[in-house]
């Protein structure tokens, strides 16, 4: 594709209808660039599999709405039934968060098992967030365990340690786009600062008949 660059086109390559009286002349229309923009819609509408029609204004329209429906998105979150706890969270190092498959899954190649993510090679966007209960100082991270590198970094935060009377949840969010050149593993993976037991990874609401969700993520292939 190609912004319009045919004799008297503007300087940012724009159309002009010209001036006759200040002696302007418009904009010539070329073939390449006529072809380059023919081309361009063209290639949309085939990609999502639309045969061209001559004369049907809804060719492209169609095409929009197609690919924007195919969008490959795995869901997984950490979730506990009832009024479970979210778990003991083990100060002084990385801990793996526990992780289930839900909601969509539209990502060929993928899996869910043993709380890790399994993606085939490609580029994606990632959005989520964990909860951590009454560790002091906490972080979130999804991390390649089969490369053994870091791809996102989430936030940091901090919930009232061990011992006090007013626990608290701190949320750590966490979002960026990676690439992984072949299957690889990755886990959800989240600090705390000091050990927390039962409801470190997050306390559960006493009698909650619909469960209780601690940590969520959505990837999604950009590529």
């Amino acid at each position: 594709m190609h912004r319009t660059d045919g004799a008297g086109a503007t300087a940012d390559n724009k159309h002009t209808g010209g001036d006759p009286q200040a002696g302007t002349e418009a904009t010539v229309v070329t073939a390449d660039w006529l072809n380059d923009v023919q081309e361009n819609i063209a290639a949309v509408i085939e990609a999502a599999g639309i045969a061209l029609t001559k004369g049907r204004a809804e060719d492209l329209l169609d095409a929009i709405r197609t690919l924007a429906s195919d969008v490959a998105v795995l869901e997984v979150a950490h979730r506990t039934s009832g009024g479970e706890n979210g778990g003991t969270l083990t100060g002084g190092a990385w801990r793996t968060r526990p992780l289930e498959q839900r909601g969509a899954d539209g990502i060929d190649g993928a899996s869910v098992g043993s709380n890790q993510v399994i993606l085939p090679a490609g580029t994606y966007d990632v959005e989520g967030w964990q909860l951590c209960n009454g560790v002091n100082s906490s972080a979130g991270r999804l991390q390649n365990v089969t490369a053994d590198v870091t791809l996102v970094e989430g936030a940091t935060g901090n919930s009232t340690g061990p011992g006090s009377s007013d626990v608290v949840h701190a949320l750590l969010p966490i979002g960026g786009r990676f690439t992984v050149d072949a299957a690889q593993a990755l886990e959800l993976q989240i600090y705390g600062s000091q050990t927390q037991a039962d409801i470190g990874l997050g306390g559960g609401l006493s009698g909650d008949s619909l469960g209780n969700v601690f940590a969520y993520a959505r990837f999604k292939r950009v590529s």
